[in-house]
């Protein structure tokens, strides 16, 4: 009796540990509109309502220019909203390399400047040439990431 008291007290414990990280955390999508380095603050344009957020990994940065559409999760940490993950919400990239055969394109992301190869949607048009800059959308499917839609910028 006293060893599953012991373990529902426990569980009652953790659960309460981990609800408020759960019931404070967010992910929205937004526009930045002013980034602050100086007092390590971004504030971004959500839903039509301007937000402030507190930025503690300064590596976030990258992602997080002026008029950029951005995906965040945040987190309350120290009574703050804090920024804890930041990538684009519109992938931007320019073209290396288009394999037609295979249906892939190498791109290289315009502001991590990583390389990815992608599948491109039998259904999205096949006029991509090598130097294009592009917007586009991905999603996964198995263990590739296909383009599903895309236009010059």
């Amino acid at each position: 009796m006293f060893a599953r008291a012991a373990r529902l007290l426990v569980l009652t414990i953790a659960c309460m540990a981990l609800f408020p990280a759960w019931a404070l955390a967010e992910r929205v999508k937004g526009r930045v509109y002013d980034v602050d380095e100086r007092h390590s603050e971004v504030r971004l344009d959500v839903s039509g309502r301007h937000r402030t957020y507190h930025i503690e990994d300064r590596s976030l940065y990258r992602v997080l220019r002026r008029d950029s559409l951005v995906m965040i999760r945040s987190e309350i940490v120290r009574g703050r909203y804090t920024i804890v993950d930041a990538e684009p919400a519109v992938l931007e990239g320019r073209v290396q390399k288009v394999n037609r055969h295979k249906s892939e394109v190498v791109v290289r992301d315009l502001q991590t400047h990583d390389t990815h190869t992608y599948l491109v949607d039998p259904g999205v048009a096949r006029d991509l040439h090598t130097g294009q800059i592009i917007s586009y959308d991905v999603e996964e499917r198995g263990s590739r990431e296909v383009i599903t839609r895309w236009h010059r910028r």
